[in-house]
């Protein structure tokens, strides 16, 4: 059964974000553009709102951007709108409707936005003992594939400084952000500020000079610049206990009448049985003049 949606027209002054809202990032560029686009063409599909508070105000459901947009406009001064005919405590329905809108536009949310949003339907559906079942129902009610649901909601697990970091840059390359968790995981506060503050830097430079990396070549120049360093500590540690079991004392001592080499380790003494055709050559060498410190 469709549903008959009541438009209006509201002045831009009476509208007012949603904190709920799944796009957290909408640059100056995009705003600009949708104004020109929306001076030029006009409004060619009515934002959602709900219902008008007691102050007249319309919270928007869907259509910050064109919102923005008119309030950057000097000749719009007014927006079509659609009035939410849902339950506004019906927080899934209302996600799911949020999600479906914002992909359906010019403008697809990002990768963490809509991973964000999955969260919200999860904790709205989930029961302390139905977890499963909670992630089931969400991927239905998005109409997704189980394991590419699961696979999405990854992305939110990041931490906050790193999903603020991905939202203000508008990172959306999946590669990029599994690279960039990858750093934050394995690497110090100091490098992952540093490889912020180089992607905020080249971002900056593109279009103003040649041979700009990509962010996607600067994730990964620093996900191998990280495996190389790990590699090549191992190999240090592994070089450490090596020395660590070097020989502190070498001497020859004869027992029941055969000759053993005795080596004294930091963990322990090791003893050899010497033939006496070895026993003759090793009586030549004088063990006390070895250097055996690390």
């Amino acid at each position: 059964m469709s549903i008959d949606y009541q438009v209006l027209t509201i002045s831009k002054d009476k509208l007012y974000p949603n904190s709920g809202q799944p796009r957290k990032h909408i640059t100056d560029e995009v705003i600009e553009a949708r104004r020109q686009q929306l001076e030029q063409e006009g409004q060619l599909t009515p934002i959602l709102v709900f219902p008008a508070g007691s102050d007249g105000r319309h919270e928007l459901v869907d259509g910050e951007c064109r919102w923005r947009a008119a309030l950057a406009s000097e000749t719009i001064e007014c927006l079509s709108a659609q009035v939410y005919q849902g339950d506004r405590e019906d927080v899934g329905g209302l996600v799911v409707t949020q999600l479906l809108r914002n992909d359906d536009g010019s403008e697809p949310l990002t990768a963490l936005e809509k991973a964000v949003s999955y969260e919200r339907l999860i904790s709205h559906l989930e029961d302390d003992d139905e977890k499963g079942s909670a992630l089931k129902q969400a991927a239905d009610r998005l109409g997704m594939d189980y394991t590419e649901f699961t696979r999405a909601l990854k992305v939110a697990e990041m931490s906050e400084t790193l999903s603020e970091f991905v939202l203000e840059r508008g990172i959306d390359d999946r590669r990029v952000i599994n690279g960039l968790m990858r750093i934050e995981r394995m690497d110090s506060k100091e490098r992952v500020d540093a490889l912020f503050d180089q992607i905020r830097q080249n971002d900056h430079r593109k279009g103003q000079q040649e041979g700009t990396l990509s962010t996607r070549e600067i994730v990964a120049s620093a996900c191998k610049d990280l495996k190389e360093g790990r590699a090549s500590q191992k190999r240090v540690t592994k070089d450490k206990i090596k020395r660590k079991l070097a020989a502190r004392k070498i001497q020859l001592k004869e027992k029941e009448g055969s000759v053993q080499l005795v080596i004294e380790t930091p963990r322990e003494i090791i003893t050899f049985d010497v033939d006496s055709e070895y026993a003759v050559l090793l009586g030549a060498v004088d063990f006390g003049a070895l250097d055996l410190s690390d």
